[in-house]
């Protein structure tokens, strides 16, 4: 059946409109974890048929031959980075085709192999010096409000009686379904106004922690950049950042420990870049008082994300625009994806420090 399914999307393909035609083959994993959640497939279609292409797409078994898939007819060939393993034999063969593959920097002399790779480590600096400079100043405090309550429903440190509460521009009740612009819809808009001075007058420290797995070269740099940019507002860095890597098992079991490890080291403003377990992450940590920055951002409403402060994900929509407007200019011009801030929360503790302090609006 999904030869049968293939096959007819490479029949589709090659009876499309004349012209250019770009393809885009994804192994099934990225479709799964990045295509379907970043929305990837229908940015790319816009992209090519604005730079002229016809556009066809392709999903296959992550131990495909990608020899047997590729139409005669295809121009530009679009790889998920998984399948790069294979690309440079594939475009070394077939000269006239070009080649890109996603989120990869390549070392080739092939002319027709390019690659459209990351560049996160000026957003993880920014990021880095707004965990830094959060970690040494008294904020306001989002988890309790101007009359002493919390959302977790225990008394403050005064005795008074206190109950439960939705905090203010959660996720759970403001989001609209139907926008697949902003899967978080009026939740987190685009705009941030300054606080009047009315609002909680009370304060509380916090304390960062970083979340990460499946540490690569690409994210040792963005790493480094985010701790040396840490280091450099806050000279007790040692001290003062957690640094937890996903376990290996990634269990239930093991996420719940990581999670109660978080919650025991008191840690309340943490940067979850934790790939395929952010998810499972993000629900673990629901029930306690704690900021969160997401990188990637959950792909659709959910009331146990209440406490997401801020989503980062990368920019495929201006990388992929860039990418081919270049191709078809004949620029000699290398373009990469960007980190940028997707969404915040409308009452966002995190957003207007990074866009005083760190973007300096």
């Amino acid at each position: 059946m999904k030869q049968f399914l293939t096959g007819a999307v490479l029949l589709l393909f090659m009876a499309s409109c004349g012209g250019e035609k770009a393809l885009f083959i994804c192994d099934q994993v990225y479709a799964e974890t990045t295509v379907g959640p970043c929305r990837i497939a229908g940015s790319l279609r816009q992209s090519v048929k604005k730079a002229g292409y016809g556009y066809g797409y392709i999903e296959t078994p992550v131990n495909v031959v990608l020899s047997d898939v590729i139409p005669e007819s295809a121009d530009v060939i679009i790889l998920s980075p998984f399948l790069a393993k294979q690309a440079e034999a594939c475009a070394a063969d077939r000269p006239e085709t070009l080649f890109i593959i996603l989120e990869q920097k390549l070392q080739t002399r092939l002319p027709n192999l390019k690659g459209l790779p990351r560049s996160g480590e000026k957003a993880y600096g920014e990021l880095g010096a707004l965990f830094g400079r959060l970690s040494r100043e008294a904020i306001p405090d989002p988890f309790t409000d101007a009359d002493g309550k919390n959302e977790s429903g225990q008394a403050d440190e005064s005795g008074n009686d206190v109950s439960i509460r939705e905090p203010e521009g959660s996720l759970s009740h403001e989001t609209s379904a139907g926008d697949d612009e902003d899967a978080f819809g009026e939740a987190f808009p685009r705009d941030w106004s300054p606080s009047d001075g009315t609002e909680n007058p009370l304060t509380v420290k916090l304390k960062p922690a970083v979340v990460y797995a499946n540490l690569s070269t690409e994210k040792e740099k963005n790493y480094l950049a985010f701790i040396n940019a840490f280091s450099a507002v806050n000279p007790q860095a040692s001290s003062d950042l957690i640094s937890l890597e996903v376990p290996s098992s990634r269990d239930t079991a093991s996420l719940n420990r990581l999670s109660d490890e978080l919650s025991s080291r008191h840690c309340n403003l943490i940067f979850l870049d934790a790939a395929s377990m952010t998810l499972q992450l993000i629900e673990a940590l629901s029930g306690e008082q704690m900021l969160l920055v997401v990188c990637p951002g959950p792909p659709t409403e959910n009331p146990l994300w209440k406490n997401i402060d801020m989503v980062l994900e990368w920019d495929y929509v201006s990388a992929f625009d860039s990418f081919f407007s270049v191709l078809k200019s004949g620029e000699e011009k290398e373009i990469f994806l960007e980190l940028k801030i997707k969404k915040y929360k409308k009452d966002s503790i995190l957003y207007p420090y990074y866009a005083e302090k760190i973007i300096d609006k």
